[in-house]
């Protein structure tokens, strides 16, 4: 009788380490068989963006550095949402023109918000701007800039955590 509980209980433990194994290997198969909304772009100059259009389809924004290198440019095709990274020599000031320096009480709060990691809310000079999108929609963007790495980041589609800290599009603001 004891044996036969024995194999019983065995039977029911294999059993169970097949189905976990069969979900395992499900998730894992549809995470990475699933296609992406994510759409990731490098390119190693301005040129190269001039080349590919990046600007005139409106993936890459209109004031990015003629001296920009290192440009990643990553966006969700369904949402909208868009990060560009660059490095960058020389000054800053000649592209954020225009745009509203994020007063330094709001600086750390307001990247934080955006889950910015640290090292940026720590090093960097923030500006934001809004510009329109579709007609009746204004969209808001964080332009993060650490002059001393010679690195920037921008992002739009601000998360609602930041924009309840500071919203760019709010009337007479960025532009």
């Amino acid at each position: 009788m004891i044996g036969c509980a024995w194999n019983l209980l065995r039977g029911m433990v294999t059993l169970a380490l097949v189905v976990v194994s069969g979900l395992v290997l499900a998730f894992v198969l549809s995470a990475v068989l699933m296609p992406s909304d994510w759409i990731s772009v490098k390119y190693d100059t301005y040129q190269d963006v001039l080349a590919d259009d990046g600007i005139k389809r409106g993936w890459i924004p209109e004031f990015l550095p003629e001296r920009a290198t290192r440009i990643s440019d990553r966006h969700d095709i369904d949402t909208n949402e868009l990060w560009i990274e660059f490095s960058f020599s020389g000054g800053f000031e000649d592209f954020t023109a225009g745009l509203e320096r994020v007063p330094e009480a709001d600086r750390f709060r307001f990247l934080e918000a955006q889950d910015l990691p640290r090292w940026w809310r720590e090093r960097a000079v923030a500006f934001v701007r809004c510009r329109d999108g579709i007609p009746g929609e204004r969209v808001p963007g964080l332009l993060v800039v650490a002059p001393a790495d010679g690195r920037a980041l921008y992002r739009e589609r601000l998360k609602e955590a930041a924009v309840a800290v500071l919203d760019p599009c709010a009337s007479g603001r960025a532009g």
